[in-house]
């Protein structure tokens, strides 16, 4: 920044855009651009700019702070470190991220029957789901803010149904997409349940996907277009068989090299009746 030359960081109103965060010591990358106001600005000389962000935050929070930037410029754009003046706890910490799903688990043995029978089949190199994550997916959220963790947790305690059979009927895949996957048969107690577990997480403002539910487990994915053909897709008669859901669980995914880790956060169980007593 040559002298005699305008000052963009001379204006009254600057414009912030975070690169990257460090929240636990206020320390971080910034690059300024135009698109939301913050503050006013004064130069004291050719690095090093005092920022007043008059009663406002970088990220628009009322607090007041008073901010020192040390700055470099490179392509157009000033990037800078910066250090705070004023409580330390003055600025709130960044909301932390998770890919959260809502779903029910499939009973171990047969999720090791059925990671047996796919992987014999004679298949394009995939990726596949490890047993202990094969599941029957009800609702898939999405990235979901932290703080929005209890509103979910509070839907999923109040959610009431009984045990009921879910049955696989054949193998099947989305050809497009490369995903094979159990087809499950979509039964009404299976249907109403999704519906309103659905319908408790709309009332958390997630926005859900319109099209019609598709009951399946998942199994595997691939990279290209994948078909079956009608010996592949049967099943044999012992996967087959009902086993009973009474299971509701919020995962969370993590990913890890070796491929994605589904961590239940909280469950819900279903409410399982009483028989009636009868008498001689």
């Amino acid at each position: 920044m040559r002298s005699g030359k305008p000052n963009p960081l001379a204006a009254d109103i600057v414009h912030v855009r975070e690169d990257c965060r460090n929240g636990a010591d206020l320390a971080g990358r910034f690059s300024w651009r135009v698109g939301f106001p913050c503050g006013r600005v004064k130069m004291f000389d050719k690095n090093l700019v005092h920022a007043i962000i008059g009663g406002k935050d970088l990220d628009g929070s009322s607090t007041g702070l008073s901010v020192n930037l040390m700055l470099t410029r490179s392509h157009g754009s000033y990037s800078l470190t910066y250090s705070t003046s004023g409580p330390s706890d003055i600025r709130p910490p960044h909301p932390t991220f998770m890919r959260l799903f809502l779903g029910m688990p499939i009973p171990p043995e047969l999720a090791q029957a059925l990671t047996r029978l796919t992987r014999a089949i004679e298949l394009p190199k995939g990726r596949w789901t490890a047993p202990e994550n094969i599941h029957l997916t009800l609702v898939f959220l999405g990235k979901a803010a932290e703080p929005a963790l209890p509103h979910i947790e509070h839907e999923l305690s109040e959610l009431n149904f009984a045990p009921f059979q879910l049955k696989l009927t054949s193998l099947n895949t989305f050809p497009r997409a490369g995903v094979l996957f159990a087809e499950v048969e979509p039964t009404c107690p299976l249907l109403h349940l999704q519906a309103k577990v659905a319908a408790g997480m709309a009332r958390c403002h997630f926005a859900l996907e319109d099209r019609p539910y598709h009951p399946h487990i998942t199994l595997a994915r691939f990279h290209g277009p994948l078909r079956l053909n009608k010996n592949q897709q049967a099943l044999p008669p012992s996967l087959q068989s009902s086993f009973t859901a009474e299971t509701v669980n919020l995962y969370r995914s993590n990913l890890t090299p070796t491929g994605p880790h589904y961590e239940i956060l909280t469950q819900k169980e279903a409410t399982k009746l009483n028989k009636p007593t009868t008498h001689a």
